[in-house]
């Protein structure tokens, strides 16, 4: 496999990690939502899609940062073999690291301005990143070990 065809799969793994980490961390930003909006139904559809947008943008960029610094660069420079021989050690570190990474920069805006940021989105934040990172680096490994076989 080339490296345009491994960072194109790579490409593709981050987008499909994305758009899960996305869909089910949005479950947790619209519960967020209701709890803050209490029982006017008109401030709760406002709330929610500014809620959704804003929660988009920012794991969207968030992705694309990964991409950009982490997985753009793997899939160019790394060898598939030494990658597919460890990579449930790779999958596990991508979790830890992307938990880790996530849980400081939560920290560390909750330090500059408390009154802005819930715990419920800094566990979305968190969870984001696990699945995230899972998903991510599961797809892309699944697709480089479907090319070592066929």
């Amino acid at each position: 496999m080339t490296r345009v065809q491994r960072w194109g799969k790579a490409t593709k793994a981050t987008l499909l990690g994305w758009a899960v980490a996305f869909m089910l961390t949005s479950l947790i930003q619209i519960v967020q939502v209701i709890q803050s909006s209490g029982h006017d139904l008109q401030l709760v559809l406002a709330a929610l899609g500014f809620s959704i947008a804003v929660w988009l943008l920012l794991t969207f960029v968030g992705a694309l940062v990964v991409w950009l610094c982490v997985v753009s660069p793997v899939a160019l420079f790394c060898a598939e073999a030494p990658l597919l021989l460890y990579r449930t050690w790779v999958t596990i570190a991508a979790i830890a690291v992307g938990v880790a990474v996530a849980a400081y920069l939560a920290h560390a805006w909750t330090y500059v301005d408390r009154a802005g940021v819930g715990a419920i989105n800094v566990w979305a934040g968190v969870c984001f990143a696990a699945v995230f990172s899972g998903v991510t680096a599961h797809d892309y490994f699944r697709f480089l070990s479907r090319n070592v076989r066929s």
